[in-house]
């Protein structure tokens, strides 16, 4: 339905639209291993100019080695500074992969981002 959605939009000269759509429709395709559509909305969003690199765009799924890294440094209660140096990257980068860490887990705090990692980390029905 998502995908029909993120079709008709991208029809109706919505882009912006269809892309939100088909990027969503991307993720739960992949989740419940509906291989076809998934390949099928990716060639949605390629249509759109969209380069679907990894089909998940929010949870823990979503975060690259890095992002992950990070986070679970900032978790355990590091400063920005402490990451960087461990990790032999600036502040800024730090700061730039935890912003988006929080958005893709829908956190605001470190201390949301410690519960959300550890959920992550929980085997199914766990949670």
């Amino acid at each position: 339905m998502l995908a029909d959605l993120g079709a008709l939009d991208h029809a109706a000269g919505r882009p912006g639209d269809a892309r939100e759509r088909l990027l969503e429709a991307y993720e739960l395709a992949h989740r419940c291993g509906a291989g076809t559509l998934e390949r099928e909305v990716a060639e949605g969003l390629r249509a759109l100019g969209v380069r679907p690199r990894r089909p998940f765009v929010s949870g823990p799924e979503a975060l690259t080695v890095r992002k992950r890294s990070v986070s679970e440094l900032g978790a355990r209660g590091a400063t920005n500074r402490e990451i960087a140096d461990e990790l032999v990257v600036t502040v800024r980068t730090v700061e730039f992969h935890l912003s988006r860490a929080f958005r893709k887990l829908g956190v605001a705090s470190r201390t949301e981002l410690d519960r959300a990692l550890a959920q992550a980390a929980a085997p199914p029905g766990w949670r």
